[in-house]
């Protein structure tokens, strides 16, 4: 759906010009101010002096909403981003982006958005996403983050499409927080089930019922592995895992986990079953956390294996 290509890093050029021409951008935040420095003669917009009303009223209006807005401008797709925008794309993108045709800033995304704004520019259709799955890179990876947002076309004085602008909210927050509660709500076990679970049967079958659901929540947990242990034997009573080698009891510390009652977190997963690739995210597997789950009265014991993901980006 995207590439995992990198996109390269690249910074802005500062123009030597100053005065009316620069004095056509208003406004005194950061953005602004590297706008009217960047050297525009090194795009095909040219210097800021030759700017049609258009582009420059657009732009101008961008630097002065508090709200995050993005514009490509041209058939190279020339770009342009305000402060409410800039704390979404970070160190990785920021300030190389300002100036930068849009293809070679965005090349993870491109298949997603791309259409989208081959529309607004060939076409003149507008475009809505609400909580959109656009992951880019940032923070030196690739990131799940989500977003609503809108395209627009936005024309000339003659009714011509010059450019695209973005109005847009990052929503990452909000969509994995409320994807996270789904699942945990999921598993609760309320407390007339909880008294009704006297038996190693009950347990299991309760146990098995928890993971079945956590299936459904592989984009945060793409394994969960469930261990039930008793006097004579560890068998596996339930797996989202696709890799074969995950499923083997003899590959956990199980007994130990039990015994202690304590949950353990194992940071050497590469070098116990190689590369785990984290479906659905490109992102390797490094880390699980064993949790041990005692009943009072219940001699059956039962461990759940899941990812562990200390990092924010595809988490």
């Amino acid at each position: 759906m995207h590439s995992s290509e990198k996109p390269a890093r690249r910074s802005p050029r500062r123009s030597s010009r100053s005065g009316a021409a620069t004095s056509r951008i208003v406004g005194d935040s950061e953005m602004a101010e590297l706008i009217r420095n960047f050297d525009w003669g090194t795009t095909e917009l040219g210097a800021i002096e030759g700017w049609s009303n258009t582009l420059l009223t657009t732009v101008n209006m961008l630097l002065a909403s508090r709200h995050p807005m993005f514009l490509w401008w041209g058939p190279e797709l020339i770009q342009f981003y305000n402060d409410g925008y800039r704390p979404s794309i970070r160190a990785d993108k920021h300030p190389a982006a300002v100036g930068q045709r849009g293809v070679e800033c965005w090349p993870e995304i491109w298949p997603i958005i791309g259409p989208q704004i081959e529309a607004a520019m060939t076409r003149g259709d507008s475009s809505w996403n609400a909580n959109q799955l656009v992951p880019i890179y940032r923070d030196g990876r690739l990131e799940e983050v989500f977003w609503t947002y809108s395209y627009s076309p936005v024309r000339d004085e003659h009714g011509t499409v010059q450019g695209t602008l973005v109005v847009c909210s990052e929503t990452t927050d909000q969509v994995v927080s409320e994807r996270r509660l789904r699942a945990l709500l999921g598993i609760a076990i309320d407390p007339q089930e909880r008294e009704q679970t006297t038996s190693g049967a009950s347990l299991a079958a309760r146990m098995r019922t928890v993971v079945s659901t956590l299936d459904g929540a592989l984009a945060d947990l793409p394994f969960t592995l469930l261990f039930l242990l008793d006097d004579e034997q560890i068998r596996n009573a339930g797996s989202t895992a696709t890799l074969a080698s995950l499923n083997a009891a003899s590959a956990w510390p199980l007994a130990k986990v039990a015994d202690s009652r304590a949950p353990r977190l194992l940071t050497d997963l590469t070098t116990r079953f190689g590369e785990i690739t984290g479906h659905p995210w490109p992102e390797p597997v490094t880390r699980a956390y064993l949790l041990p789950l005692n009943m009072q009265g219940v001699r059956l014991r039962a461990v759940m294996v899941f990812r562990h993901q200390s990092s924010p980006a595809f988490r």
